[in-house]
């Protein structure tokens, strides 16, 4: 994998009236951006996110690559509650699925 660095440096064409174009807003949004960004690190809600996040990429890529096929239903139930054979009723997929 290719790292890039960049090495930041200030902007230096800016116009002269460039302080016409800031917000007061921006420093209140910044705070409340900053907050949430608190909340989600100290609960599970960001990795909650991620996982089905993940479970949503692994199925939809089954299907994009005709793997297989599974209706929207269903891929929703799996990427909710996890990838579980068991979550899969009959005729909602293209594949014979053994239940356990």
């Amino acid at each position: 994998m290719v790292q890039a660095t960049y090495i930041w440096q200030p902007i230096e064409d800016l116009p002269e009236n460039w302080a016409e174009f800031t917000s007061a807003e921006l420093e209140n949004l910044a705070e409340i951006w900053n907050a949430q960004a608190s909340k989600l690190q100290k609960s599970n809600a960001l990795n909650n996110f991620n996982e089905k996040l993940s479970r949503e990429w692994a199925i939809e890529t089954g299907m994009i690559e005709n793997i297989y096929y599974i209706d929207e239903p269903t891929t929703q139930l799996l990427i909710e509650k996890g990838i579980n054979v068991d979550l899969i009723p009959f005729g909602t997929t293209d594949k014979l699925v053994q239940h356990g």
